[in-house]
């Protein structure tokens, strides 16, 4: 049974999607603002269904996919939980190195939270 639905993010910057999308490890294809994700998992549909990302500049991005196939760990809330947080790190790096800071490095928390070192050398 599929369950094809959308869900709106805040996300602006197509270019830090990207980004996201390979710390991710995920295969895609990137038409202008619009991407769309390879299949993951494995089931007898999974080269049918893959995820469809369009980025709007306004912030009303839309994650789409048949969630009804997609394994547990693409789940809508998951995959939207895992893209947000690397959106956001790519987005953090990309914006503290246009303001001169150098990125050291990250740290994941033990509740899924990370934390990025950033310096600035005078």
């Amino acid at each position: 049974m599929s369950h094809f639905t959308s869900v709106s993010v805040n996300i602006t910057d197509a270019d830090c999607v990207e980004e996201a999308l390979k710390q991710m490890g995920l295969k895609y294809t990137r038409a202008g603002q619009k991407f769309q994700v390879s299949p993951v998992g494995e089931n007898q549909y999974s080269t049918y269904h893959g995820i469809t990302i369009d980025v709007d500049a306004k912030g009303k991005t839309s994650v789409g996919a048949d969630w009804y196939y997609q394994t547990a760990e693409f789940k809508q809330a998951a995959f939207t939980q895992r893209l947000t947080q690397a959106y956001g790190v790519a987005k953090v790096r990309k914006e503290t190195a246009a303001r001169g800071y150098r990125f050291m490095g990250t740290t994941t928390n033990a509740d899924g939270s990370i934390q990025l070192t950033v310096r600035k050398f005078s």
